[in-house]
């Protein structure tokens, strides 16, 4: 065997299973759909409405069942497909789309700033995501959905442990978007999820310093430690 041969062998092949590329699929019928109430307040509460691929599909195989049974109904006899008919659309309207209100400032003006990045506006206040975009944020916003400081009642007003909870427990699909409002001294002003602090420093590295606009200050170097 010839070394091309055997490195051939060797690398991993890049193409994707079929559930890879069948989940692929169903992510690329996602739709997600963003509103931004029109407010004078500096963060207007953001509504979402989102629908996965599978959903999408499924409402889709169901109408198309539901069209047939009628014509069947109208051609034979209805009152035996009746029943069906009413159980096909009732199922239709347990899988319409899911979704939900931001009040908490950090999260309604991430969720606006993630959809103004990856959709299309459709609206004055709307816009629209399609895609694998589309079901990874979806479901991001459906999970934070279930916490119980996001669903206040009795016009309460998000806390600022409210907003502790919710950075903590977004994933990076929204993290990338967040900027703290109650709790903004607490994380320097800084915007989440952009700056790697983990990456160490090896002597001789530049300091990771602000420009001076003097060549000869900008990059200090650390100094290798003397034995």
């Amino acid at each position: 065997m010839t070394d091309e041969a055997a490195k051939t062998k060797a690398t991993p092949s890049a193409v994707p299973s079929l559930p890879e590329r069948v989940r692929a699929w169903f992510d690329q019928q996602a739709r997600l759909k963003v509103t931004v109430g029109p407010s004078p307040a500096s963060t207007p509460p953001t509504t979402f409405s989102y629908m996965s691929g599978q959903r999408r599909v499924v409402v889709g195989v169901v109408i198309s069942l539901a069209a047939v049974a009628a014509v069947f109904a109208l051609a034979i006899a209805w009152p035996i497909i009746i029943l069906p008919l009413m159980l096909l659309f009732a199922q239709v309207i347990r899988l319409l789309p899911v979704g939900g209100t931001w009040t908490d400032g950090c999260v309604a003006s991430a969720v606006a700033r993630a959809a103004e990045d990856l959709g299309t506006q459709t609206g004055k206040y709307e816009r629209r995501i399609v895609g694998a975009p589309a079901a990874a944020l979806g479901a991001e916003l459906i999970r934070l959905q279930r916490l119980p400081s996001a669903t206040r009642r009795d016009g309460a007003r998000p806390t600022a442990d409210d907003e502790r909870l919710h950075i903590a427990a977004a994933g990076p699909v929204l993290r990338r978007y967040l900027r703290p409002v109650l709790t903004a001294g607490e994380h320097g002003n800084e915007p989440l999820g952009m700056v790697d602090v983990a990456a160490p420093l090896a002597p001789g590295a530049p300091w990771p310093v602000l420009e001076s606009g003097n060549p000869t200050w900008d990059q200090p170097r650390r100094r290798p430690n003397r034995t």
